[in-house]
């Protein structure tokens, strides 16, 4: 009896440490780095801590149970996501905490197969969407798509649309900020799948979604977003469509946009006010000239304050390039324009952008063209010129360039007919005439001392 009571008692001590660390680590607002350093002090691969962090998630409230939530999806064996598989059943528990259950089964590893499983657990698998459900209406969407980018990007196409056939089941907007990042897939079958099934999913942001999307290529899913657009337009005429709510609209706040004119390079950081005063912003780097968007980087700041100190930490780390306020439409024309390059050179939008356009969503295009070059081609035969091997030959100045090809059939001065060698010749050019000039060195040292 005795070492009953004592293996409770250490049980009971190590749980109140577990707690405490986690409780320390809410109130500090520890950054996400430092998550690795939490998980050695609380010996996470310790078997007794999986089990201790399951009745930490349960019998807490707020970012404490939310935040062993995340830990123990990193870590739970075999054993404990039964434990939560039973514990789903349980009339004893209250919905809270049923969707933080459902939400533990749906990020760890080996409970994925929930989606797979038989007719026969058909039950099982709706009590578990709707318990999930519930869990997403807590958190930030942003947060929602980053789950699914970092537990289920790795999957086959295959394997993702049998998980997405249950998510559409619900007909919950939630996920919306997934199905962004699929109907933009490389994949044809998932990106056509997504568009076909996203007429079902009757919420006014998911015609949003649908009528801001830039221009796919396969012309499948372009028809089957139109399809859904029009499906989703009679849903709204006939009162169908759940609307947004008025109250938690996010409005625009601050976009700011920094250039590398020498490189072809733009970031651009788009923001927007959140009604209880958070700051949802993007940031996103683009080559204008080749690839469109190149990678982009979403979140939460907690108000304007904090919003604007990362502003000027980065104006601080970029050293010569420097983030100026811009307007609106000129920030949301560059991206617009930006997604348009990749599609049409035939590169995939980058996952976490497609997760952040949920940003734009809500937003016209622009009608003013403010004149600024996206995707540059050679001022003589109208090819792209490509930020590759192939094309590493091709000479730039400023946004006029000539390609390889086209240098290698120049085989005479421009200026006074003399034979050159395209490699040992100079280039002139002006913006004006959009023209890239080979000359000689001769023609070349006239144009420096032009009295001589």
């Amino acid at each position: 009896m005795a070492k009953i009571d004592d293996s409770l008692v250490q049980r009971f001590k190590k749980r109140s440490k577990i707690h405490d660390l986690l409780k320390q680590f809410v109130e500090q607002k520890c950054p996400l780095e430092e998550l690795q350093k939490l998980k050695k002090q609380i010996k996470l691969k310790d078997q007794i801590t999986t089990q201790l962090l399951l009745d930490i998630m349960m019998e807490e409230e707020g970012e404490v149970s939310n935040l062993a939530l995340l830990l123990l999806s990193e870590c739970a064996t075999p054993k404990v996501a039964q434990s939560a598989e039973r514990l789903l059943n349980s009339p004893k528990l209250s919905d809270i905490h049923r969707s933080r259950l459902a939400a533990f089964l749906l990020l760890h590893q080996e409970s994925r197969q929930i989606f797979m499983k038989s007719k026969e657990t058909s039950q099982f698998l709706e009590k578990f969407l709707y318990f999930l459900d519930a869990f997403w209406q807590q958190i930030d969407p942003l947060d929602v798509g980053r789950i699914w980018l970092e537990d289920y990007n790795k999957l086959r196409a295959r394997e993702k649309i049998s998980i997405l056939k249950a998510l559409f089941s619900t007909g919950s907007a939630c996920y919306l900020p997934i199905y962004s990042i699929e109907l933009g897939s490389p994949h044809v079958s998932l990106s056509r799948f997504v568009a076909d099934q996203l007429s079902n999913v009757d919420h006014e942001n998911t015609l949003l979604m649908l009528q801001s999307f830039p221009e796919l290529k396969d012309t499948a899913t372009r028809i089957a977003i139109e399809h859904s657009i029009k499906v989703l337009k009679k849903k709204r005429r006939n009162g169908e469509l759940e609307l947004r709510s008025q109250k938690k609209l996010p409005a625009f706040y601050r976009a700011f946009v920094a250039e590398e004119e020498s490189a072809g390079f733009l970031s651009v950081i788009f923001a927007k006010k959140l009604p209880e005063d958070h700051i949802r912003f993007s940031f996103t780097l683009i080559d204008r000239w080749d690839q469109g968007i190149l990678s982009c980087y979403g979140d939460l700041a907690e108000d304007l304050k904090s919003f604007n100190q990362i502003v000027e930490m980065l104006n601080e780390q970029s050293g010569l390039i420097h983030y100026y306020k811009v307007n609106r439409d000129y920030a949301v024309w560059i991206l617009r324009n930006a997604e348009a390059l990749s599609i049409e050179r035939g590169y995939s939008l980058h996952p976490e952008y497609l997760l952040c356009r949920c940003l734009l969503w809500d937003e016209s295009p622009s009608k003013k063209d403010y004149g600024l070059l996206f995707g540059m081609e050679c001022c003589e035969c109208g090819a792209p010129i490509r930020m590759n091997k192939s094309q590493g030959n091709a000479w730039m100045l400023g946004d006029i360039a000539l390609c390889s090809q086209c240098i290698k059939k120049k085989k005479t001065c421009e200026h006074c007919g003399r034979p050159i060698i395209p490699e040992k010749a100079y280039a002139l050019a002006r913006a004006d005439m959009d023209h890239i000039t080979l000359i000689c060195e001769s023609c070349y040292k006239d144009t420096q001392n032009p009295n001589e």
